[in-house]
């Protein structure tokens, strides 16, 4: 997606949620991954 036709003040805005999502996903995907991995954790260690 070009963005050459946008005006200058909307880019960074852009930029700036796009680096807000993408952190948003790695916390999410992160604490999913810890999650599993005390699960496993937990699962192993009662049997």
């Amino acid at each position: 997606m070009s963005v050459a036709w946008m005006p200058h003040v909307s880019h960074p805005l852009r930029y700036i949620l796009k680096q807000c999502f993408k952190l948003a996903q790695d916390v999410v995907y992160g604490k999913q991954k810890v999650f599993l991995a005390d699960l496993k954790y937990i699962l192993r260690s009662s049997f």
